[in-house]
Parts: C-alpha cells; sequence; structure tokens
C-alpha cells in the first residue's frame, strides 16, 4: 500500500521540471532568435551603410527664376546603401562636371548631355560617370579633339527640371545636345490625385510597420535581387514601376508620357531657335536591361517599347534619336551593373555606356558629330 504513495511523491518533482521546461524553452528560443537576428542586424547596417551629409546641401529647390539647380562652386558628400562614398563637386554655372563654363577651344567639338541622376552620375564620383568617360572614347574612335559637358542634375521632377535649366544647357555653347531619357524620367512626371494619395497612404503604412528601418530586411532583398529572375519577378508586380515595360501602355503611363513630351517640345524649340542639334538616347533601367540581355520576356510585355515612344517623339519634333537598347543583347548578365536596390549603374555600368554610346556616335561616317549638322527630322 505504501508503493503507490511513494511513487506519487516521486513523480512529482519531474511534473515541475517539465512544466518549467516548457516556459524556459521558449523563452531560450527567443532570446536566440533575437540574438541572432541582432547581429545579423548590426552586421547589415555595416555593410549596407549610410554616410556624407547628402546631394540636398548642393542643390538649390527654391529659386523661383531658375528653378532647381545645382548650387554654383559648392561640395558635398553622399553615400548610400550599395554605393561607395561619393563626392559631389559643383562648376560656377551649378553643374557637376570638372569643365568650367567657357567657350570649347577651337575646332573642338563640344557635347552638352542633359538629363537626370542617371546622366549626373548619381552614387558615383564624377570621373566615373560616363559624361566624363565619353570624351575619351570618342575622341580614340573619331581620332579628333570631343569633350562632353555634363549638365545633368540628381533631382526629383524631371523633365520640368530639364526644361527649366534649358537656357544653361544652351549656354555652354554645344556643337551637339544629347538628353538622356531613363524609365525612372517619366514615373516620376505628376501623377493624378488618387494615384498620389494611394501612394502616399503605401508608403505611410510601410513605414508605420518600420519594415524599411530594419536594415536587415534590406540586405536580404538586395542578395534576392541579385538573381535576375528574382528581380524581374518582383519588379512586375506593380505597373507603377513596371508599367512602361507592357506592350499597351497603361493610361496612366501613356499620361506620363504626354507630360514628357510637352516639356520636350519646349526643348527643342530652343535648341532649333539656337540652331543646336539634338538627340535623344534612352538608357534602360535595371529590369529592362535583363530583359533584354536574357532575351526573352512574359507575353504582353516589350521591352523596346520605351525606346519606341521616344523615337517617336523624337522624330516629330525634328530631333535625333541614339538607340543603344538593342546593345544590351550582347551583355551577359547585364543587371550586374546596376545596384540591385537603388537601380543606378555601378561604375562598371558607367564604363558599359560609355562605350555603347561611343559606338553609335562615331559610327560610319557620324553625321551627328560633324560640325554644322542638322537635325532630322526623320
Amino acid at each position: 500500500m505504501t508503493h503507490p504513495k511513494s511513487s506519487a511523491v516521486a513523480e512529482r518533482p519531474r511534473q515541475t521540471v517539465a512544466r518549467r521546461d516548457w516556459l524556459l524553452l521558449p523563452l531560450i528560443a527567443l532570446i536566440a532568435v533575437v540574438s541572432a537576428g541582432g547581429a545579423a542586424e548590426f552586421a547589415s547596417r555595416r555593410i549596407f551603410s549610410l554616410g556624407g551629409e547628402g546631394i540636398g546641401g548642393c542643390i538649390v529647390t527654391n529659386d523661383p527664376v531658375t528653378g532647381t539647380r545645382g548650387l554654383p562652386n559648392s561640395s558635398c558628400r553622399e553615400k548610400h546603401y550599395e554605393s561607395q562614398l561619393v563626392e559631389y563637386r559643383f562648376n560656377s554655372c551649378g553643374h557637376r562636371t570638372t569643365m568650367q563654363c567657357a567657350s570649347p577651344p577651337d575646332g573642338e567639338f563640344r557635347i552638352v548631355m542633359a538629363g537626370s541622376s542617371f546622366t549626373a552620375g548619381a552614387l558615383v564620383q564624377a570621373q566615373e560617370s560616363f559624361a566624363e568617360l565619353l570624351p575619351g572614347e570618342l575622341s580614340q574612335r573619331t581620332g579628333r579633339p570631343i569633350e562632353v559637358y555634363n549638365a545633368g542634375i540628381s533631382h526629383n521632377g524631371f523633365p520640368s527640371v530639364v526644361e527649366a535649366q534649358w537656357s544653361g544647357v544652351l549656354a555652354q555653347h554645344p556643337d551637339l545636345i544629347i538628353l538622356v531619357v531613363t524609365p525612372w524620367d517619366l514615373e516620376k512626371a505628376p501623377l493624378g490625385t488618387a494615384d498620389r494619395e494611394h501612394a502616399i497612404v503605401s508608403t505611410d503604412l510601410l513605414n508605420r510597420l518600420g519594415f524599411y528601418h530594419l536594415r536587415l530586411i534590406f540586405a536580404l532583398r538586395h542578395t534576392l535581387y541579385l538573381s535576375p529572375s528574382q528581380y524581374l519577378r518582383s519588379w512586375m508586380l506593380g505597373d507603377q514601376e513596371s508599367g512602361f515595360l507592357k506592350s499597351e501602355w497603361a493610361p496612366d503611363w501613356r499620361a506620363r508620357m504626354n507630360d514628357f513630351e510637352a516639356h520636350f517640345a519646349g526643348m527643342a524649340r530652343g535648341a532649333h531657335a539656337a540652331g543646336v542639334p539634338l538627340a535623344v538616347m534612352p538608357v534602360p533601367d535595371r529590369a529592362q536591361a535583363i530583359m533584354i540581355s536574357m532575351g526573352k520576356w512574359p507575353p504582353g510585355y516589350d521591352p523596346y517599347e520605351f525606346g519606341e515612344e521616344l523615337r517617336s517623339m523624337a522624330a516629330r519634333h525634328g530631333a535625333d534619336y541614339v538607340d543603344i537598347l538593342p546593345d544590351f543583347r550582347n551583355v551577359p548578365n547585364a543587371g550586374s551593373y546596376y545596384m540591385p536596390i537603388d537601380g543606378h549603374p555601378y561604375p562598371s555600368g558607367h564604363i558599359l555606356l560609355a562605350k555603347m554610346i561611343a559606338d553609335h556616335l562615331a559610327a560610319g561616317s557620324a553625321p551627328l558629330l560633324q560640325p554644322g549638322h542638322s537635325a532630322s527630322t526623320h
């Protein structure tokens, strides 16, 4: 009779230990997960760091006369998650170029490049940008002195910002103006009120959740987007960013293109009045470059449609068209030349672009590089 009682007494400590373990084990697991996550976040912040005061200190945005422009004779530094630490220096005209505002030397052909952040060489050193690399490539191919003046500006609001600065572009005494256009430039064209409100609500929701504050999430996205197929799959989820890749544009992207052309018409009139030939050149974003490089895309998509829209626009306004898009068919893994999340080209991407542009401008008799060339009407 005493055995069952002693057995029950003996089992009590084991039951107590078991209940305690049910509490301790999840707690230990939670501590381990938090510690591992904290270590991963710390490492991610070391790898994908920010630095410098930012380019905003070198940009004037509230001048009612000139609009947005670079601050003359200013300099600032900037480092984004995927970039190196970059220094921006602006000349006395507020342009990010190593050249000063002056007429070109006698006998030297001057190209002025206008555009947004791709043209300005955002997140790379000035000497690494395709605008700075292009003169050497062109002079080597043509055997004549050619210089490239970079009038690009890194700021939202293209194309209205570029049109507002058009007199400054013409003031650099160009023999040729090349307007560089990226899909991002159309994406930033004005949207309808409903679209703006939707974008603001979506962004605020993500910020409230703290999603983008975790550098570990950024690191995981960066790693995932190194895969071209994964990047395209994610990119094509939203029409706001990828709508330009459709073979048939949605009304909002058509509206963006119409807004862009309205500004371009003013630029073309100014260039023609000054007797300066004007050329339009598309530069693909990362998704577009990947599609062309892979040589295949889903039904309903066409990475060349963006360029065809610009070609037609240029023809309507008597401008030339420089088409480098097909050249990406010969570039394996074209996405590796772009920052996976930010989307701007790496220095290697600028080298690639400089060679492509030089090949097209110097091809054949190179009419665009002949003094006195008049823009064709196609």
